[in-house]
């Protein structure tokens, strides 16, 4: 008698998080107005506060020349 051999394949799903960057005016509202809720709820610890605050001085500088600009 001949061993039998089988081959056996299992299907494996896996999620991958992918990274989502707002592309619409209106995506990039909605992530400021989510910023902001979160910072009035005292939900952003308060050693994050200088990196966003950099990151919002950039942001407000770039608006303010733009709106001069037009």
């Amino acid at each position: 008698m001949r061993p039998k051999t089988e081959r056996v394949v299992e299907r494996q799903v896996v999620e991958v998080p992918i990274e989502h960057r707002p592309k619409t005016p209106r995506e990039f509202a909605v992530v400021l107005f989510d910023l902001s809720a979160r910072l009035d709820m005292g939900r952003i610890y308060d050693r994050d506060l200088p990196e966003i605050d950099e990151a919002m001085s950039h942001a407000l500088t770039s608006l303010v020349r733009r709106l001069k600009a037009r």
